[in-house]
């Protein structure tokens, strides 16, 4: 299959290569949905502004 050492080390080389770039593309995908979904402001503190939105909507009609 491999003619000398020389192939094996190439292919060795590209395949920790090819690792490398999936493993960082993964972490930046994760990183950049994290920052997004902290900036559009999805997430607990959301969920908490509309339960207290809601509360004060109750209180207001007096209940």
């Amino acid at each position: 299959m491999f003619k000398n050492k020389r192939e094996l080390t190439f292919l060795g080389i590209g395949i920790l290569m090819l690792l490398i770039v999936i493993i960082y593309s993964a972490a930046s995908i994760r990183f950049l949905v994290k920052n997004l979904n902290a900036a559009l402001g999805f997430g607990k503190s959301n969920e908490a502004s509309a339960l207290k939105f809601q509360i004060d909507k109750v209180k207001e009609l007096g209940f």
